[in-house]
């Protein structure tokens, strides 16, 4: 059976009215030990390594060609 998904797109500013549901106190009162435990449970917030961020492709749409950005 094909898995359906339904992508969903937001501009910044809708984004902005989102509320953090973050519980921080709960962040704040815990080690660093157990944040990265926490990481290494989630399988979407895993850690990299310098390599990782070395042999990263980037996107097409970048390039290292300098940009022009007027102030």
């Amino acid at each position: 059976m094909k898995n359906k998904s339904t992508l969903v797109k937001y501009t910044r500013e809708e984004l902005a009215y989102v509320p953090d549901e973050t519980d921080w106190e709960k962040v704040d009162a815990m080690t660093d030990e157990e944040v990265y435990q926490n990481a290494l449970n989630d399988r979407d917030a895993q850690p990299t390594d310098r390599n990782f961020w070395e042999t990263a492709p980037l996107p097409s749409h970048f390039t290292n060609e300098p940009t022009e950005r007027k102030a």
